[in-house]
């Protein structure tokens, strides 16, 4: 590794070390406020989907990556989503994500450059959705493709936060290297949210479209039995994997966050 990557790891770390300092270890994840997850996965297509719950005392979410096809993308999902974890495994602050999102996936490319020397292979990259809140806000990165669904507390109205990606056309962004080329590409975004709304985030394969050809109105009746006490989360999540898994064309993965008021 050059001395001006490890010169800059050593100031990332600084920095999220110093924040980490300034936030008392006593200091609870809001206790008014109820954060459920749940995720699975259908990992059967290509076996390039990967994903990590993230449950500490400051921020809970998930991190969900689909690996590039044509690229041994299966390397790059596994890193990429392992190191976001162990990132966020600590005390960090909301206004810490970015500095420590910029640290886990600087890391994660060293550990894929490395990967790929060992395997004698150029390529590895990966999309990637890092969903998180603190209890009154959604922190959202991401990068390439998948679906990010926003419902309303009441399931009256939703957003949605991600272009859908045309098939057969070149991705925005991902993370990892493609012909021993590095790219490190993603967006952010912050939502206020309503107490009782729940974030949906997936990968392209699930299947997540408007109209007769999508299945996001199965997930909307999940949703609603959610919320009538009917069924849990995980039951939700698992249900809509297993009521389109005879015609996905891909690998699935799908998450949830459910923003509860106690």
């Amino acid at each position: 590794m050059s001395q001006e990557i490890l010169k800059e790891l050593r100031e990332i770390k600084q920095k999220v070390g110093k924040l980490i300092d300034a936030i008392s270890e006593e200091q609870p994840f809001p206790k008014r406020f109820n954060v459920e997850l749940a995720c699975s996965s259908i990992n059967e297509a290509h076996g390039q989907d990967a994903y990590e719950l993230i449950s500490f005392k400051l921020l809970k979410g998930v991190v969900v990556c689909d690996g590039v096809s044509n690229a041994n993308g299966e390397i790059a999902s596994r890193i990429v989503s392992r190191r976001v974890k162990e990132v966020f495994s600590g005390y960090i602050p909301a206004e810490g994500i970015n500095t420590a999102l910029e640290l886990a996936l600087k890391d994660s490319l060293r550990k894929i450059k490395d990967e790929l020397r060992k395997r004698n292979k150029e390529s590895s990259a990966t999309t990637f959705i890092l969903a998180l809140t603190d209890g009154s806000s959604l922190y959202i990165h991401y990068s390439g493709d998948g679906y990010i669904h926003h419902f309303r507390e009441d399931l009256n109205a939703y957003s949605s936060y991600l272009l859908s990606h045309a098939v057969g056309s070149a991705l925005m962004g991902y993370v990892g290297y493609v012909n021993g080329r590095y790219v490190k590409v993603y967006n952010s975004l912050k939502v206020n949210v309503a107490h009782g709304s729940f974030l949906g985030v997936a990968t392209d394969g699930d299947m997540l479209d408007r109209g007769a050809k999508g299945k996001l109105v199965v997930l909307y009746n999940l949703l609603r039995k959610v919320r009538k006490g009917e069924l849990n989360l995980s039951g939700a999540v698992n249900e809509y994997l297993r009521s389109v898994k005879s015609e996905l064309k891909d690998d699935a993965t799908l998450a949830i966050i459910w923003l509860r008021e106690q």
